[in-house]
């Protein structure tokens, strides 16, 4: 990605870690319909993290860094209206 831009791909991570603190919204509550996919990722926690999205627009909500015992505390927490979950 670097060599399209003329920069080092460090440049290119930090460029978008800095863009996404600004995009990206703290998730309050889920929608009544959520989907949920797993993934091969990168990080220190685990190798396999979860993208949730909405059910119905299938916009990304958020991403959780390990698909274990934060996928269960997360749903505690944020998923109150969560009626129905789907696999992406």
């Amino acid at each position: 990605m670097g060599d399209i831009y003329g920069t080092s791909s460090t440049t290119v991570i930090r460029r978008f870690d800095r863009l996404a603190q600004t995009e990206v919204k703290q998730v309050e509550s889920l929608p009544s319909v959520i989907a949920i996919d797993e993934y091969k990722g990168d990080t220190k926690e685990e190798k396999y993290q979860v993208r949730i999205a909405d059910g119905v627009t299938k916009q990304p909500l958020d991403i959780l860094p390990n698909r274990k015992k934060k996928f269960k505390r997360y749903l505690q927490k944020y998923g109150h209206q969560v009626q129905a979950l789907s696999w992406i």
